[in-house]
């Protein structure tokens, strides 16, 4: 019998090496469940955070339609008076009361530079001589101010 029992005792392990293994074991369990704990939360405050922005979002959108519709119930309310009624006939129908006059605003047109073939016809001249086209501007400018050159008349002696 006791060369059984010692047989049995070589095959196994030792009572401390057998708690060392399930505590090694047990170790790595609880790891994984920690990494895998892990991961789920930090998904799940990803999630949180996404949705907390959203909302703040949302809310931001609703105080601006809030205070939107705050600002059409004024228009409303200004539209069922008379005095609100005829403010917009004034101002955007262009209406008046009977005896008033109406004045309009219209601006200028855009001023419109003239060619030379307008300077022509507008001083009379054939031909702008070869030293104003180089001169260009400041002499169009003179010529608008002072009209054209007169050629030199000659006087004829009785």
């Amino acid at each position: 019998m006791s060369l059984s029992k010692h047989r049995k005792k070589r095959r196994g392990l030792s009572q401390r090496a057998r708690h060392s293994l399930l505590s090694l074991v047990l170790v790595c369990v609880f790891t994984g469940f920690g990494f895998a704990i892990d991961k789920v939360c930090s998904d799940r405050q990803s999630q949180f955070e996404a949705k907390l922005a959203e909302l703040d979002e949302v809310k931001e959108e609703v105080t601006t339609l809030e205070s939107d519709n705050e600002r059409l119930r004024e228009k409303v309310a200004l539209l069922k008076t008379d005095a609100g009624v005829e403010e917009v006939a004034r101002e955007k129908l262009g209406l008046v009361k009977p005896g008033e006059l109406a004045f309009s605003v219209v601006p200028p047109p855009p001023p419109q530079f003239m060619a030379n073939d307008d300077l022509e016809a507008k001083y009379g001249e054939k031909k702008i001589r070869e030293v104003d086209k180089d001169r260009g501007t400041v002499i169009r400018i003179l010529r608008h101010l002072f009209g054209p050159q007169k050629p030199d008349e000659v006087v004829e002696q009785v």
